[in-house]
């Protein structure tokens, strides 16, 4: 090894001498505004959202012999347990079940619980469906 003369390398400089301006860096910030620029939409619907809290009687009218579906729903919140019926003296009352429902549609995020409810008439007549109270979000809601 003795008389060899070094041999020296040299490197094509590059454009990002400044370590803040690094593609990784860039790239680093680059990731974070669009993920923050696509999460924040979404979190601000789902926070802002009303709930709404309805029910719904299928058919409207019908013979003593028929049974009727009593469709109870919360949009957008969060429940605590199943409805709390009431005033059901005129109907035979009989949970089915839940049915659980989540939508992402451009963005917006919308959710809702239905609980089905069975309902038979004890008597012909004009009668009168139960009312339901729910706790959603701590909220007593009916």
């Amino acid at each position: 090894m003795v008389g060899q003369p070094y041999k020296t390398m040299t490197f094509a400089s590059t454009p990002w001498k400044d370590p803040s301006k690094s593609p990784s860096l860039t790239w680093l910030i680059l990731s974070y505004v669009l993920i923050t620029l696509l999460i924040i939409p979404a979190l601000a619907n789902q926070a802002w959202a009303s709930p709404n809290f309805f029910l719904r009687v299928t058919p409207t009218a019908g013979s003593i012999d028929e049974t009727f579906l009593l469709a109870i729903t919360l949009e957008d919140a969060d429940a605590s347990g199943t409805p709390e019926l009431s005033g059901n003296d005129d109907f035979a009352v009989s949970l089915i079940g839940p049915q659980t429902s989540i939508q992402i549609l451009n963005g917006h995020v919308s959710r809702s619980i239905t609980w089905n409810y069975r309902l038979r008439a004890r008597r012909s007549g004009d009668l009168q469906t139960p009312s339901a109270d729910i706790i959603a979000g701590g909220v007593k809601m009916h």
